[in-house]
């Protein structure tokens, strides 16, 4: 019977410090999150870098209502490198050359080609906080002087642009993309 005691007294043992060690696990982390906020992290900010989405984009058409902003955009691929030569090649749209040495090569005009593969338009919101990243030329077809909105009605039709979009489909960065 000793023995038995023995037994069931370390069995009991065990499973205490297994709960024990658990329990102590988890304080450590609830300290380790406490001390990532108690360091003034933005947590909304963090959150929407994680949940943001970059896409490639032709800017359609923009509509004002008020102080609110709506893009229609039909979203593209844009390809670079030997993913745009290959993409090119299936549509029967590469450059062929034929080196010294008698080989076809392929390529495509300026080092890109933009794959647009559904025609499907999307009517998104543009926060009004959004930031707008746009070219400064002022050799351009139509010559901008800031990053606005306002400049953004008058140069959308001459390039594809990334935009990026929060958790909620919204957009809060638009970046132009340079074309030769």
């Amino acid at each position: 019977m000793t023995i038995h005691n023995l037994i069931l007294t370390s069995i009991i043992l065990i499973l205490f410090s297994c709960c024990t060690n658990n329990s102590a696990n988890s304080s450590q982390i609830k300290s380790d999150t406490n001390s990532r906020q108690s360091n003034n992290l933005p947590e909304a900010k963090v959150d929407t870098l994680v949940n943001a989405m970059e896409q490639y984009a032709e800017i359609i058409r923009i509509i004002q209502k008020g102080n609110t902003a709506f893009i229609d955009v039909d979203y593209i691929q844009f390809l670079t490198g030997d993913a745009a030569i290959e993409a090119a090649k299936k549509v029967h749209e590469a450059d062929t050359f034929v080196t010294k040495d008698g080989k076809i090569e392929f390529a495509v005009l300026n080092d890109y080609f933009i794959v647009n593969e559904s025609k499907k338009i999307r009517q998104l919101l543009v926060s009004k906080d959004c930031v707008f990243d746009l070219i400064m030329n002022p050799d351009r077809l139509h010559p901008i002087s800031g990053n606005s909105l306002k400049s953004l009605l008058l140069i959308y039709k001459d390039s594809p642009f990334i935009l990026t979009l929060n958790d909620k489909g919204v957009i809060v960065k638009i970046k132009e993309v340079f074309v030769p």
